[in-house]
C-alpha cells in the first residue's frame, strides 16, 4: 500500500546515513525496493538517475539476504521519459551536427563505469518492474530489460520517440519486438499512442496488471519467489531465458543440456534440498547463491563475458 512505500521511505531516513537524491531504496524482508524519486517531475530520466538506479541495483545484487528486486516510482508516475528541459537545452544548441553539441555529447556518451542500459538482464537476481503510472520513451526502454513487469491498470504506456523526431533509442528496436512481434512493435514504435495496462498485458508488455496498489502486489509476488525458489535456479534460468533466444537453436539446446546435467547432481546444494523439502513435505531452505555451486561454475563458462553470475 501506499502507506507501506510511506514507511519503507521513513525507514530509510532515519536508518541509512547516506541518501541517494533521486533513487530510494529500502529492505522488505528478502525483496530489495528501489524507488525512482523524482515525483515532481514524473521521475523523469536523468544521467544522476541512471547512475544511482545503477548503484542500487548492483548493492542489491551483491546482497546475500536480497533475493528479488522490485522498482517502482515515486508519486504518480513511474518514469515520464527523459528530462525535458534536458531535451530542450539538446534541441536549442548549436552546433553543424548532433556530435558536436556538448550537451547531447554530455546525454550520450558512457557512463565512466561503463555499466550497458541492459544491466537488469546482467544481474543474478530477478528484476521486477511494479508500474504505477505513465511510463514512456526511455522510461518504457528500460522497462523492457526488466525481467517481468506488473502494471497498474490505469498506467498509462508510450513509447513517445516518434513525436519527438527520435528512433528507437536503448534496445526497444530488438526487446520490443521479441515481446510482442514486429508488426505490433511497428505500430507502438511509429504512433506512440497511449495505451493502458489491460492492453499491455494482452500484447504480452506486461506479465499482469492490478487495479490496486501494485507495489504491492509485485513484492507478494516476489516475496513468494523468494520463499519457495532456488535462487540458483532463477539466477540461471534467467540468463538461460535472456541470452538463449539470441543462439542458433542447437548450441541453446546444447548448454540446456549440460546445465541440466549439471543440475542433478549431490553437488548441487538446492537440487538436494529440493528434493529432500519434497519428500518430508516442509518448505525448502534455499541458500543464498554461491560462485562454488557447480550449475553456477558450468553456467559461468557458457555464458557470454559481461554477464557472469
Amino acid at each position: 500500500s501506499r502507506l507501506a512505500q510511506e514507511r519503507a521511505l521513513l525507514f530509510l531516513t532515519f536508518h541509512n546515513p547516506i541518501l541517494m537524491t533521486d533513487v530510494l531504496t529500502v529492505k522488505d524482508g528478502p525483496v530489495g525496493i528501489v524507488t525512482l524519486n523524482r515525483p515532481d517531475r514524473l521521475n523523469a530520466w536523468t544521467r544522476q538517475l541512471q547512475s544511482e538506479l545503477f548503484d542500487a541495483l548492483e548493492a542489491f545484487d551483491h546482497d546475500e539476504d536480497i533475493r528479488v528486486v522490485v522498482v517502482t516510482g515515486a508519486g504518480r508516475g513511474f518514469c515520464a521519459g527523459a528530462d525535458m528541459d534536458m531535451l530542450n537545452s539538446i534541441s536549442a544548441s548549436r552546433g553543424d551536427s548532433i556530435s558536436g553539441s556538448q550537451s547531447r555529447e554530455q546525454w550520450s556518451a558512457p557512463q565512466p563505469e561503463t555499466r550497458s542500459f541492459l544491466m537488469a538482464q546482467q544481474l543474478s537476481k530477478p528484476v521486477l518492474a511494479a508500474i504505477n503510472g505513465p511510463v514512456a520513451g526511455i522510461g518504457l526502454a528500460w522497462v523492457l530489460t526488466c525481467d517481468m513487469r506488473f502494471a497498474n491498470k490505469a498506467a498509462k504506456f508510450s513509447c513517445a520517440f516518434s513525436k519527438r523526431g527520435l528512433v528507437a533509442e536503448y534496445g526497444t528496436s530488438f526487446l520490443l519486438p521479441r515481446m510482442i512481434g514486429t508488426g505490433n512493435a511497428m505500430m507502438l514504435l511509429m504512433s506512440s499512442d497511449i495505451f493502458l495496462g489491460d492492453e499491455a498485458v494482452r500484447l504480452g508488455l506486461v506479465q499482469k496488471c492490478f487495479d490496486g496498489d501494485v507495489l504491492e502486489q509485485t513484492v507478494a509476488f516476489a516475496r513468494r519467489l523468494a520463499a519457495n525458489v532456488s535462487p540458483v535456479s532463477m539466477a540461471v534460468m534467467k540468463r538461460q531465458l535472456w541470452n538463449h533466444p539470441r543462439m542458433e537453436d542447437q548450441q541453446a539446446l546444447r548448454e540446456s543440456v549440460v546445465l541440466m546435467h549439471t543440475s542433478i547432481t549431490p553437488q548441487n546444494s538446492d537440487f538436494k534440498e529440493g528434493v529432500r523439502s519434497f519428500i518430508e513435505k516442509r518448505p525448502a531452505a534455499f541458500r543464498p547463491v554461491s560462485k562454488d555451486n557447480p550449475v553456477i561454475v558450468t553456467a559461468n563458462l557458457l555464458i557470454p563475458a559481461g554477464s557472469k553470475l
